[in-house]
């Protein structure tokens, strides 16, 4: 290992964030006012959907998940279709469904009827506070999208509703599939060159880009995109530092066993209601890569070239995995990784150096205002409500 690692531009890039956030300051003046269903509207608006103000009834789309919005006469009803475990291993399943219920799920519950589990939530509209509702449609989306595909798979449970997805095409899926073997066999041969040169500091920060990157360059969906969730923060979990790189060795270990059948189910592109990356701000962007640049400053003047290789790679792809960027921003950042593949280390610092230097005194202000909250509000927004 004396040279960087290969990083690719991303095959299919996810648009992970539709919401409008002009559209926040009108949803906050309709809560006020007392104009409840109003204020529902615009919250959807606000999630880029086209909304009309006599409209009672709207079906939305996250991924495998379709949710049922209704505005009856006093009263809003939320509901999501989950799965059918008519036909499936019904007593993990169902204990499985009980444990989410108390974790993570804290707003909305999981009902079963008549064999069909469903995602439910109904409150009066004076309860019914838009960072409130923001949050019930998030909790539905993330975990419904992220739990049917591990239940199908694990307890044969079966959708109810078809989930409205987009394969990739062949020749994406070809090169995602391609770009995933790489880049375990260089986490493999760099996990191994470190350990022989008892650098074991270093394979942490390997490990862990092994997982961003994967899921930088391949944006996959489904059960592996849960198990990335699920390992990313496990990696940076307050584990003593030699348990989280067993954790790592494993993970690597469980997807060198998988199957391209198993990753190619998992490649393809989703409508998004509720964004899984919150839209940064340019106060968000500055700050990651603020840090990014002096670890990097420090280990260059130590003559750590290979930990800058590391360093700055992790940040920035740490950035992108938490948060969508505007273009403008995205474009400054886009780059610096992909030109700095294959390079000695001592030439990649200086690269990472420079090019951190310039993004920072480029970066742009977005062109709208953030909503703003109220001292000590329990939801508190960042450009979308969190």
């Amino acid at each position: 290992m004396n040279k960087s690692f290969n990083f690719s531009y991303p095959i299919a890039r996810q648009v992970f964030n539709n919401t409008r956030p002009d559209m926040w300051v009108k949803v906050q003046e309709a809560w006020e006012k007392g104009s409840f269903e109003e204020c529902i509207i615009l919250l959807l608006s606000y999630l880029g959907i086209e909304a009309e103000k006599e409209q009672k009834r709207f079906d939305l789309r996250h991924g495998s998940v379709t949710i049922f919005l209704e505005l009856k006469e006093d009263e809003l009803h939320i509901t999501a279709p989950f799965l059918d475990i008519s036909q499936g291993q019904k007593i993990p399943l169902l204990r499985q469904a009980t444990q989410l219920n108390f974790e993570p799920l804290t707003i909305t519950r999981i009902i079963l009827k008549e064999e069909q589990l469903t995602f439910h939530f109904n409150a009066p509209y004076e309860l019914c506070e838009p960072y409130k509702i923001f949050d019930v449609l998030k909790e539905i989306c993330i975990h419904a999208d992220n739990y049917d595909d591990a239940f199908i798979r694990r307890f044969k449970a079966r959708r109810i509703v078809a989930p409205s997805v987009i394969p990739y095409p062949n020749e994406q899926a070809r090169e995602a599939l391609a770009a995933f073997w790489i880049i375990l066999e260089e986490t493999q041969e760099a996990v191994n060159f470190l350990e022989q040169k008892r650098m074991h500091a270093y394979i942490w920060d390997v490990l862990i880009l092994m997982l961003l990157r994967i899921d930088f360059v391949m944006t996959p969906q489904g059960h592996l995109r849960g198990r990335l969730e699920f390992y990313i923060t496990e990696m940076l979990s307050a584990f003593d530092l030699s348990e989280k790189i067993g954790k790592g060795k494993a993970v690597l270990k469980e997807f060198q066993q998988l199957k391209d059948a198993d990753i190619l189910e998992d490649l393809y592109q989703i409508q998004t209601l509720v964004p899984f990356k919150t839209l940064a701000t340019p106060d968000t962007v500055r700050n990651r890569l603020n840090r990014a640049l002096q670890q990097v400053e420090k280990e260059f003047q130590e003559g750590q070239y290979l930990a800058c290789s590391l360093t700055a790679p992790f940040h920035i792809l740490y950035l992108l995995y938490e948060h969508a960027l505007d273009e403008e921003n995205y474009k400054l950042i886009k780059d610096l990784l992909p030109s700095s593949s294959g390079k000695p280390f001592k030439e990649v610092a200086i690269h990472f150096r420079n090019g951190l230097k310039e993004i920072l005194s480029g970066i742009q202000q977005l062109p709208v205002d953030l909503p703003e909250s109220e001292n000590g509000h329990p939801y508190t927004p960042i450009l979308n409500p969190r």
